[in-house]
This record gives structure tokens, sequence and C-alpha cells, in this order.
């Protein structure tokens, strides 16, 4: 479904930001914040009808304070934390969480080539942004026929011509329009959902990997802990028996001597 903006619009005011840097990776590397705007192009080669769509990433060592689209005075709040797989490993950081989306839904007062301003600012401060023009409409625009005229009548020379739309026609037209971007929304979502549980699978795996090691570790110093004070014991022992050998030969010299002078007084008696 198409995801709108929730959060409050304020007057815009004058903000102070920079530009793109060249280099993303130094600037990712340094900590600085950055920005990308994916979509819509802002040189002014891009077109909006009924609702205006704002995708990109931004990331910050820091955080992000937030990121801010500024459209006919108005600054709306757009959402952080969208999904975003391709970035994964990106940089060598884990930026699949560093993407934003703003859909704005226009009125009738938001047309023509407006001035949109794209600004991410981080908690630190810093703050970039990028700022174009895209060509707004309020309505959005009817379906062309497959005949490529726009009444959706086919050409001449068929078996029959259909007739040029209606008002009601022209409302029947658009709720078609709505349920097959509707539809095309809720397909993109699902991928979205699939990308996103395939990923929590793997880190889920990845967890379990870790916590298997450690429990073998654990296991491992458990075992060595146990057996060698065992281990140095018997050897103490062994080798108190080897000390002991002499002792055992004089008593068995003895016990020898004891057994003669008992077999003798015997005899003697």
């Amino acid at each position: 479904m198409r995801r709108f903006s929730h959060g409050t619009t304020d007057t815009a005011t004058k903000e102070t930001f920079e530009s793109p840097p060249r280099s993303l990776e130094k600037a990712v590397s340094s900590g600085r914040t950055v920005m990308v705007c994916d979509s819509p192009p802002l040189d002014g080669s891009a077109r909006a009808a009924g609702f205006l769509d704002i995708r990109g990433w931004a990331y910050s060592r820091t955080g992000l304070d937030g990121v801010f689209v500024y459209l006919d005075g108005l600054r709306y709040h757009a959402r952080l934390g969208v999904l975003r797989t391709d970035l994964d490993g990106l940089f060598g950081l884990d930026l699949t969480r560093s993407g934003f989306d703003l859909t704005i839904e226009l009125d009738a007062g938001q047309a023509g080539r407006l001035a949109v301003t794209v600004v991410a600012r981080g908690s630190d401060g810093h703050a970039v942004g990028v700022r174009g023009t895209v060509d707004c409409r309020p309505e959005p625009e009817l379906p062309v026929a497959s005949g490529g005229r726009e009444d959706g009548a086919r050409p001449v020379g068929g078996a029959f011509a259909a007739p040029a739309l209606g008002a009601g026609d022209h409302d029947h037209a658009w709720s078609l329009q709505e349920r097959v971007l509707i539809a095309q929304a809720e397909a993109s979502a699902s991928d979205d959902d699939a990308r996103a549980a395939r990923l929590e699978g793997a880190r889920s795996l990845r967890l379990l990997q870790r916590a298997e090691d450690r429990r073998r570790e654990v296991e491992s110093s458990l075992s060595w802990r146990i057996t060698r004070p065992l281990r140095l014991a018997q050897r103490m022992l062994r080798s108190a028996w080897r000390a002991l050998r002499p002792a055992r030969r004089v008593l068995g010299s003895v016990r020898r001597v004891l057994g003669s002078v008992r077999r003798a007084l015997r005899r003697w008696r």
C-alpha cells in the first residue's frame, strides 16, 4: 500500500546545509553525514502526478536527527529506517536500515514546476542536502489505451470503434488505475518483506552459529579446568610412588629377614 507522510508539516525555514561530497566512501569513513536522493531526479526532468515520492538513503556515525523535504513552503519529515538490502556491506558497513522514503499527496495549490529540497541532518548538527525542481500535477494522469489514444477508443478501421469516455467512464478508468497502483505497491511491499525475512533469517543463523561456537569454547574451557588438576594430581601420585621405591625395597628386605628369624625360632622350639 502507498505510505503517506504522517508527520506534521510546518513552515519551511532557511536551513544551512552542504552539498553531497564527491567521494561518499571518504565521507562515510570519516563519520560525516551523507545523503543520496535516488528518486525523483531533481534536474527538472521529473514529473509527479497526484503524489510526489521521495526515496533515498542517509547515514551519519552520530545518528540522524531526521531527513526533511521542503516543498512549496512546507517541511515534511521523511520516514527513516527503511530496508535497503542493496546497501548491505557498502563501504564495509551495515547500511541495510539507512533508507528513507516519503509520499506527499499533492493538493490543488501544488501545481507547476516546484522547488524541492531534501536535507539530512546528523545528530552532530552537520547537514547535507540537494535542491532541484519537479513538475507537479495535483491530479493523477489517466492511463493511455493500447491504441495510443487518450480517450481509450480503438483506432477506426477495426470491427468496432469505442466512443469517447464520459465523466463516469473517466471515474471508472481512474478506479482501475488506482487498483493497479495498489496492487503494484502491495507486490513491492511483499518483495520487501520477503527480502527482510531472508535477511533476518541469515542474521539469526549467524547468531546461532556464534552461540554454538561460544558454547563449545565454554565446554572446552570447563573441561580443561577440571581435567588439568586431576592430571596434576595423578602425576604427583606417580612421582611419590616412584620416590617410595627404595623404601619399599628396604621394607621387602626387612620382611624377608623377619621371615627367616621367625622360621629359625620355630625350629629352635
